[in-house]
């Protein structure tokens, strides 16, 4: 089965919500869903690629912070 969401536009508030640091990681996939139209059409493919894409940006910010100054601002 095909995802039923956008995942461009998806993958750039996934980007947007880890990268900004407002949300503990185990709480950005909550944002999501709770921010579309109807969470709950959701299938369980586009629940998966939600999560997957969501530990990917996370990882991705993770192995970019190891090459922060130890203070920012």
């Amino acid at each position: 089965m095909a995802l039923t969401l956008d995942s461009s536009e998806l993958r750039q508030r996934i980007h947007h919500l880890v990268w900004t640091g407002f949300h503990p990681d185990a709480r950005v996939v909550g944002v999501i869903i709770d921010r579309l139209d109807d969470p709950s059409s959701l299938s369980d493919e586009d629940r998966q690629w939600i999560e997957t894409e969501t530990a990917r940006a996370c990882a991705d910010k993770h192995a970019a912070e190891n090459n922060w100054p130890a203070q920012t601002e």
